[in-house]
């Protein structure tokens, strides 16, 4: 069996941790660690993975294996970062260390709805999964269900107190899966101030957008969702905007 000292400590995946118990983490800093080099292949998704680079090879310490985190995220299709400041790693799509999704800290401060019974406007921060018309799937959003009662030309809304403190606001933004079918056409609308800054209409079939917008200076964000065409007054209509992020300044 091939043993080596590493001086230092690479953290990785500890792999035992599915099938065996807890397992207790290294300390912070710098320490003499023997392992051992023992794995001869890592599979991912069937295809044979096995780092070339020396740095990368897995190992055996204590009776857990280890194996390099960027490696095995970037061979998994997800990008990965880091924050030197906060000691964070992001793997996936994950806000950046100036981001913050809508929610986390700047809560809604006004929300008008036609009938409070069944309208509804719902911001939701890890929860469960909705998904838009191409069964894209979201557990940060803010939904927007412009019920019967809402007529042509009449608009549901949520203002969000940003007061300068922001540069940009991102999202996704499309027809929720649940309503899919409806064939109303509604206009989602973004303010700033009361100005309009963004506007786009959404019909059946439509494919969701990515928008971004600047909001530097902004005190007042407004997300708008107006019923532009009636076809069906049976009918409801649900907008989705997905992972809506501010950026800090």
């Amino acid at each position: 069996m091939f043993k080596e000292k590493l001086k230092g400590f690479a953290a990785g995946i500890i792999v035992s941790t599915l099938f065996a118990g807890t397992v207790a983490y290294a300390a912070g800093g710098s320490a003499m660690l023997e392992v051992f080099y023992k794995v001869n292949d890592i599979k991912i998704n069937k295809v044979s993975k096995m780092p070339t680079d020396a740095g990368d090879k897995p190992f055996i310490y204590n009776g857990s294996t280890y194996v390099p985190l960027r490696y095995i995220a970037e061979n998994l299709g997800q990008k990965v970062g880091w924050d030197g400041e906060t000691g964070t790693v992001f793997i996936g799509e994950t806000n950046g260390p100036n981001e913050e999704f809508l929610g986390e800290r700047i809560q809604p401060m006004n929300t008008q709805v036609i009938n409070s019974s069944w309208d509804n406007i719902s911001l939701i921060l890890e929860g469960n999964k909705v998904r838009d018309n191409q069964s894209n799937e979201y557990e940060n959003y803010v939904t927007f269900l412009a019920s019967m009662a809402v007529k042509q030309g009449e608009s549901i809304y949520q203002d969000y107190p940003l007061n300068g403190k922001y540069t940009s606001f991102k999202a996704t933004v499309g027809i929720m899966k649940d309503e899919q079918d409806s064939p109303n056409i509604v206009t989602f609308v973004i303010e700033g101030d009361g100005k309009e800054v963004y506007t786009h209409n959404f019909g059946p079939g439509d494919f969701p957008e990515n928008v971004s917008v600047n909001v530097e200076g902004i005190k007042k964000l407004t997300l708008k969702v107006t019923l532009k065409e009636e076809k069906d007054f049976n009918a409801h209509s649900m907008i989705g905007v997905f992972n809506p992020t501010l950026t800090l300044k």
